[in-house]
């Protein structure tokens, strides 16, 4: 793939965060393809639920990871539900994206797991967000 920009992934990623309190990486794959938004790389763009995929959980790691440098990191953290789930955010925070492509139910699972700001990150995204909420919420 080259070198990918998602930026682009990471404002829509925030913003419906901010809008909706939380979401799944599949919700924001289902976004993106319904409204052709697209993960931008070196050679194109892709518009595939894979790459799509692919993208935000490039993103939740990033922004899902505590960073020394940033006292504000993590900004999100995720909601699972049951054990199953602990276990495979667990795995996926320990070894990163490559742990999940071994086994495609994983993978489901993880897609479907929702992910919120963690506590007091959520201002100081207020003056991003203003404009897109509208958008965003319907």
């Amino acid at each position: 793939m080259g070198h990918a920009y998602v930026k682009n992934l990471s404002d829509i990623l925030i913003k419906r965060i901010y809008a909706k309190g939380k979401v799944s990486i599949q919700e924001l794959v289902d976004y993106c393809v319904e409204h052709k938004i697209p993960l931008s790389a070196s050679e194109g763009d892709y518009f595939d639920d894979y790459m799509l995929f692919y993208g935000f959980e490039e993103l939740i790691l990033f922004h899902g990871t505590p960073y020394r440098e940033n006292k504000h990191r993590p900004n999100i953290e995720p909601l699972p539900e049951t054990d199953k789930e602990k276990e495979i955010v667990k795995n996926f925070m320990k070894n990163g994206l490559s742990n999940l492509s071994e086994n495609i139910d994983d993978t489901k699972i993880f897609g479907q797991i929702k992910w919120k700001f963690t506590q007091g990150t959520r201002k100081m995204y207020l003056d991003k967000t203003i404009p897109v909420i509208h958008n965003l919420e319907n």
